[in-house]
């Protein structure tokens, strides 16, 4: 006869995300708990549920796409010791309905009549909303209160890495509006004063948690702006793109040393040639915004034809931009990126102990600063091509520094804080360069960009000096030294 498998046998075998499994588990009790407080559910069912918590994404790493059945299907097949057949449907059903189309769904095979499906119901609802509170697979969403007030359930969550949990729970309450006598809703507000990846790393990380939870924050935003370019409702969806598929794959190289035994290097590669794929779109948006902020100070009559030009090209621009995020191609990146994060590092994880993530980063922000300094000395003669490689190089260490800032202190903060401003300034550089280079431009308006790019070095260069001095290199050293012990 065949030995049942319990849940950590199964999560161990298929190498589910268990993080964000015990995470989801967590959110989801709280709200049963809730419920059952309030009659609307029996208590007899919160070990089901925290078991189909643990185990809803258990056949991601075989089938993304239908991973909740299946999941279902490896939880009906492995017997789930500890649980009678019953019980293993009602899990079995619960998992069923944690994502998708719940009112299809809810005719699967585990989902039976009568008190099984009743039940299946109220659980799958609520795992439902939980796994909706951690979209971004980060673990950063926590619920503060929960109260009950004419005839809805509120619930606070905070939030201090990704900020639209509560926003996708409140999306995914649609299969509790459809069981439960009484409503929810979900509010968070997003806290301005968090640091870049506060919220997405701690003290207590191992490098491969680390590279777990920046990885998936940056996939997250990344799918959100593409979202938004591809219906062209928001003017910065596409540089927010841009920068969520350049930082994820700046993580990749940040933390290649604990994922050298993965495909990490080839999906660095194909994102890389796919954010080449999206300059074109990006400059000829960034140029119509400089074109005609430069106009408008000048006196819009002077350039009116230029500018109806550039806003011509934008609107040509959305086809073509669209067309690259709905190809196969990208949806073949943004499955294996995702795959990678959820699967591929699940395994990695299974295979042993990793160092703290704030050892790892101290001598990688370190590393990467004192290169930037020693080997990038900027120079009179640079042209505008060393200077866009110069700024390509900044914001690679900006990036690492914003990686480890939640673990390094105040001085990493700063020396992201320096370097974004550098990289800030070279970026208005590197547009100028760009747009100076086309045919056509009238020739005032050539040479107020002339005078607008010597204007712009000379910040650059000042602020590269602040970045660069002896002092606060010294100090960087020390206080990078002190925090990775």
């Amino acid at each position: 006869m065949k030995r049942k498998l319990s849940q950590d046998e199964l999560i161990e075998l298929h190498h589910a995300e268990t993080a964000h499994g015990e995470h989801v588990a967590t959110l989801a009790l709280r709200l049963f708990d809730a419920l059952a407080g309030a009659g609307l559910v029996a208590r007899s069912l919160r070990r089901l549920l925290e078991a189909a918590c643990r185990l809803h994404d258990v056949g991601f790493g075989l089938d993304p796409v239908r991973h909740p059945y299946r999941s279902a299907r490896i939880i009906m097949e492995s017997g789930l010791d500890g649980f009678t057949a019953r019980q293993r449907a009602i899990v079995a059903g619960t998992v069923i309905l944690h994502s998708g189309d719940w009112v299809r769904a809810q005719y699967s095979r585990p989902i039976s009549s009568g008190a099984v499906r009743r039940a299946v119901l109220k659980l799958g609802a609520i795992l439902r909303v939980a796994d909706g509170l951690d979209r971004g697979h980060i673990q950063d969403a926590r619920i503060r209160a929960i109260s009950i007030k004419g005839g809805c359930i509120r619930v606070r969550i905070v939030s201090d890495g990704y900020w639209r949990n509560a926003e996708r729970a409140n999306i995914k309450a649609d299969l509790w509006r459809a069981v439960f006598p009484i409503g929810v809703r979900f509010e968070s507000r997003r806290n301005p004063k968090v640091v870049h990846y506060r919220g997405v790393i701690s003290r207590r990380d191992s490098a491969l948690a680390a590279a777990r939870r920046v990885l998936s924050f940056e996939y997250r935003l990344a799918m959100d702006a593409a979202g938004g370019a591809i219906a062209g409702s928001d003017p910065e969806a596409l540089h927010d793109l841009r920068v969520a598929l350049r930082r994820y794959r700046e993580g990749l190289r940040f933390f290649k040393r604990v994922l050298v035994a993965s495909n990490a290097e080839s999906i660095r590669g194909r994102v890389g040639r796919f954010c080449r794929r999206l300059g074109n779109a990006r400059d000829v948006q960034v140029g119509a915004r400089l074109i005609e902020r430069l106009a408008l100070r000048s006196g819009r009559g002077r350039w009116e034809a230029l500018v109806r030009e550039q806003r011509r090209q934008m609107r040509e621009m959305q086809k073509p931009l669209r067309r690259i995020l709905q190809d196969r191609q990208f949806a073949r990146l943004c499955s294996d990126m995702q795959r990678f994060v959820r699967a591929g590092i699940a395994l990695l994880e299974s295979k042993g102990r990793w160092p703290l993530f704030r050892a790892m980063a101290s001598r990688r922000v370190w590393k990467g600063y004192r290169n930037l300094v020693r080997d990038a000395e900027p120079r009179k003669d640079w042209d505008a091509s060393a200077f866009h490689e110069f700024r390509k190089k900044c914001k690679r260490v900006r990036y690492w520094a914003e990686f480890g800032s939640p673990v390094l202190g105040n001085r990493c903060v700063e020396l992201a804080g320096k370097l974004k401003s550098v990289t800030s300034v070279l970026g208005d550089l590197h547009d100028l360069d760009v747009q100076m280079e086309r045919k056509g431009l009238p020739g005032r308006l050539r040479r107020t960009m002339r005078r607008k790019r010597r204007k712009v070095r000379r910040e650059f260069l000042a602020l590269w000096k602040r970045a660069g001095e002896g002092a606060f290199r010294r100090s960087l050293q020390r206080a990078l030294k002190g925090s990775g012990d």
